[in-house]
């Protein structure tokens, strides 16, 4: 019988913000055709205080995936180690509606606040629970102590934890989890959309051809991804070489500052939020994807560009280098400084690139497939009960 699942996330898409959570929604979708899924989506109250009013309490996000969206209070900057608390406590009402008359499991991405909530309410309703670790959630959360110990005690109770990186696997375990308990199943990409194409073609297309080379970065502008030092390394490599970047964020008008003030308006392109059925164009335009992050979890970016056989140029933190474990689709950086970052630049474009050795690396990892890697887990819990 299909398991009936309650998926648990703060971060995933809805009608005022339908880019967030992607590798979330798109997991969802995957495992909805294979299991019965209702999903519990908190809005987060202060973070979406413009938009707050606009996104429904109920919505679809298929004709098969239900999505309820109750709004969470918490105290900004402050008494973080109450946020699990209040999540589920706010989430109660929309978690018995999701429910229904029955579910087999809870299924949370991120520790926390979120696994943490989603345990609360699991625990409450006899349920097992099933909680993804992403990255931020254990790297950089979990080195708060009153955070930590919510953690550890979440991580305790579950069913079956699953990490994105065997890095992440490693410092759970370390953490003093079972690692009986405790899985390996990365993140995927979406084959029918990601797929190669003309480079020239959607240089045109997206009015970037006036670039002789074309390097892209895709992310949110946030501080964690080293945006600043990828921006500096420009001022090192062939000035022919030109920058596009995918994503908004709260470091967007800092970034601009710098590159007005190092010169490079005409070498970086701030192309700003893109649906992601579209942004396989820009993969496909450019030369290599470039990540200058200090800290990463498994980015969904690297099998995204690879699908279309664009190579990608990394920092080698967290899970990048398990995705990039060939040189023949990448290239690993041994540190995020700008000097390094821009040698690393220059030596990939003397190098020979295959997209088809990219192309055939990505299609091992569809969602379908890591879905189906998903749904063995959910089976096991139930056997357990």
């Amino acid at each position: 019988m299909r398991p009936k699942v309650i998926l648990f996330s703060s971060l995933f898409p809805n009608p005022r913000n339908p880019l967030s959570g992607m590798f979330v929604s798109e997991l969802t979708n995957a495992l909805s055709m294979i299991s019965d899924v209702s999903v519990l989506a908190p809005v987060i109250a202060h973070r979406h205080l413009t938009a707050i009013w606009g996104i429904p309490r109920k919505y679809c996000l298929s004709e098969r995936v239900r999505v309820w969206a109750p709004i969470v209070i918490n105290f900004p900057k402050i008494l973080k180690s109450t946020d699990g608390a209040l999540m589920a406590a706010c989430s109660s009402s929309a978690f018995e509606q999701a429910k229904g008359g029955h579910a087999d499991l809870v299924h949370a991405h991120f520790a926390y606040p979120d696994g943490v909530a989603a345990w609360k309410l699991a625990r409450r309703h006899h349920l097992p629970l099933i909680v993804t670790i992403h990255g931020s959630d254990i790297n950089v959360l979990a080195k708060d102590a009153g955070r930590r110990k919510q953690i550890v005690e979440m991580l305790n109770g579950a069913a079956a934890i699953v990490c994105v990186a065997r890095d992440l696997l490693e410092k759970v375990v370390a953490m003093g989890i079972a690692p009986d308990r405790v899985y390996h199943i990365p993140n995927g990409v979406d084959t029918r959309i990601f797929t190669p194409g003309d480079k020239q073609a959607h240089r045109n297309q997206l009015g970037l051809n006036h670039h002789k080379r074309l390097l892209l970065t895709v992310g949110n502008l946030i501080p964690v991804k080293g945006y600043d030092r990828m921006i500096q390394a420009l001022m090192d490599i062939d000035p022919s070489i030109g920058l596009v970047m995918v994503g908004e964020g709260p470091e967007r008008s800092r970034l601009g500052k710098h590159v007005r003030r190092l010169g490079l308006g005409e070498r970086v392109h701030f192309a700003g939020s893109v649906p992601h059925s579209e942004l396989a164009a820009y993969y496909r335009a450019a030369d290599f994807l470039v990540i200058s992050s200090h800290s990463e979890g498994w980015p969904t970016v690297i099998f995204e560009a690879l699908a279309c056989g664009l190579p990608v140029i990394a920092n080698r933190v967290g899970g990048i280098p398990e995705v990039l474990c060939s040189s023949d689709i990448g290239l690993l950086v041994e540190s995020n400084d700008s000097p390094t970052i821009a040698a690393a630049i220059a030596s990939s474009y003397k190098m020979e690139w295959d997209g088809r050795k990219a192309v055939s690396f990505a299609e091992k990892n569809t969602w379908n497939n890591i879905a189906e890697k998903y749904l063995k887990i959910y089976e096991h819990v139930q056997m357990q009960r």
